[in-house]
């Protein structure tokens, strides 16, 4: 299986190992994040959620943009830096008690805005490590899994942990996540260095101008994406999902926890682990998949809406755990294909420019949803808001395979090209006509 075989490159197996590391780091920041907020704010957490996730749709493009301009590698490493000094201000606020819920916003912000750099740069440079496309599809399944991975345990784990331990232990596991994840970027070496074709950006350049510059890049990778328009109606449809999903997962699980089921956060933390573990499941059995087309995807996120309806019924922590499980699983399955066609469809110069579009729109619908959370769980009772929610999911499933009836062209061209084995043009960005 290709999934093993990419653990044979020493270069992936150590990248992967930072990333579980820092996926990890991650994930033991939201829950805690997560819980904190919605208990000391309620309905009103949505909009921190919100704004940190229209920082993150505002600089995404440019985010891209650089990403294909400037040294990836370094790039990666100075975010990690970054979010690590952030995150340890946290706990250094807590034992000093001198923190307060508001210094979250700025915190949440600036990390949610290095997070919009450090992901395409990761993805853009993805294709470097191999030029068989079934190994470049494992690594990325890789990649995602070691986020769903971690988003399986520890929200279990932290809710445990949360019993014996402040949320400043959480805080500081991810501060030291990070700086390994900056350490593994600078072991790597030149194998990581995913240098662009394009020279540095200078603001003395002549004849051109930074802020021009980028408004050229960002018009060519809109209307590149925009060209392939099953690509385009497949990241827009899921943008649209997020505002669905952000209302039900992000501020609608932990609420429904709360004043439903009238649980404690060491059960919200295994309800959450639940869905993680579907998470898991979905992305492997994707793996073994001899085709790929997005009317899977489509089809998955119908039932994964009817899963969360299904949800509101459930009388009991361990059903609630057995639903969210398939409903995740649904939700994840066929999602990487998009992530292959944004390496495989586009010259490399613009993957990381096409990844962030990708980025912003799905950002968008969190904006959207994060913030219409507070509106709908405050018109309606939680398991209504869930309900109506899901029933949004479902429909737009409906409608995009309304509107993709049979396999189109570019399934048979990714499939294609997946059993073909060769990633076309991505070893040679000095060949690519530049603009």
């Amino acid at each position: 299986m290709h999934i093993f075989y990419a653990f044979r490159k020493p270069a992936f197996a150590l990248l992967w190992s930072g990333q579980v590391i820092s996926a990890f780091g991650d994930q033991l920041f939201s829950v805690a994040f997560l819980w904190l907020t919605t208990k000391q704010l309620g309905e009103s957490a949505g909009v921190i959620f919100g704004t940190a996730s229209l920082c993150a749709l505002i600089f995404g493009p440019c985010s891209g943009i650089l990403a294909d301009r400037l040294n990836r590698r370094n790039l990666l490493i100075g975010a990690d830096l970054a979010r690590g000094f952030l995150v340890i201000l946290l706990p250094l606020l807590l034992w000093l008690h001198m923190f307060e819920i508001w210094f979250l916003i700025p915190i949440i912000l600036i990390k949610e805005l290095l997070a919009t750099f450090f992901e395409p740069a990761l993805t853009a440079s993805l294709p470097m490590l191999t030029d068989n496309t079934k190994i470049l599809y494992a690594i990325n399944n890789l990649m995602d899994m070691a986020k769903r991975f971690a988003r399986m345990l520890c929200p279990g784990i932290a809710g445990l942990l949360l019993l014996y331990l402040s949320f400043a232990y959480f805080f500081t596991f991810d501060t030291i996540s990070f700086v390994i994840s900056a350490f593994v970027f600078l072991a790597l070496g030149p194998c990581f260095r995913a240098g662009s074709s394009w020279p540095p950006l200078t603001i003395g350049q002549k004849n051109r101008h930074m802020l021009g510059d980028l408004r050229k890049d960002l018009v060519l990778s809109s209307a590149r994406a925009y060209q392939n328009r099953q690509f385009f109606r497949a990241v827009l449809s899921l943008g649209i999902m997020n505002i669905a999903w952000s209302i039900i997962y992000i501020i609608g699980l932990p609420l429904w926890t709360q004043r439903v089921l009238h649980a404690s956060p060491a059960i919200f933390g295994l309800i959450a682990s639940a869905y993680g573990a579907g998470n898991i499941v979905g992305i492997f059995l994707s793996t073994l998949r001899r085709s790929l087309s997005l009317r899977g995807m489509y089809i998955g996120k119908a039932f994964q809406g009817l899963g969360f309806i299904l949800l509101t019924l459930a009388p009991s922590s361990s059903i609630a755990m057995g639903v969210t499980f398939v409903s995740a699983l649904c939700g994840s399955w066929g999602e990487p294909s998009i992530t292959l066609m944004i390496q495989t469809e586009f010259s490399q110069e613009h993957v990381g420019k096409i990844y962030s579009l990708r980025s912003s729109l799905g950002q968008l619908g969190l904006t959207l949803g994060t913030m219409a959370a507070s509106l709908v769980y405050y018109i309606f009772n939680v398991t209504t808001g869930i309900i109506m929610s899901g029933l949004f999911l479902v429909a737009i499933s409906i409608l995009c395979l309304a509107l993709q009836r049979s396999p189109t062209k570019s399934d048979h061209q990714m499939t294609k090209l997946y059993n073909s084995d060769k990633v076309p043009a991505l070893r040679s960005p000095s060949t690519v006509k530049r603009t």
